[in-house]
């Protein structure tokens, strides 16, 4: 006589080498507490960032500002120097010695 049970046909044989490493169900507590994990995190950082940053003044961020422009505008000048040197130099060893 055959009795019908909750149990799976197919069984799995515990092994030294894999115990312990099923994976567990995620039960709908755990996404709560993920949520409360990600809600605390969110105000931690809002608070974080409204009372301890420090922001410069207006002032002073309009001096960093025109400090940066300046100084890409001759970092550029300066690159676009190279590249036209290199070019006359390479358009001459061409013509010198190739042609």
């Amino acid at each position: 006589m055959v009795v019908a049970t909750d149990v799976a046909q197919f069984g799995r044989a515990v092994v030294s080498k894999t115990k312990g490493w099923e994976f567990d169900s995620l039960h709908p507590c755990f996404f709560y507490f993920m949520m409360l994990q990600l809600i605390n995190f969110v105000k931690s950082s809002y608070n974080e960032f409204r009372k301890k940053v420090v922001w410069k003044s207006y002032e002073k961020i309009q001096e960093l500002t025109i400090m940066f422009f300046v100084g890409l505008t001759v970092f550029s000048l300066a690159l676009a120097g190279i590249n036209i040197l290199l070019d006359q130099a390479v358009a001459w060893c061409y013509v010198n010695f190739i042609v």
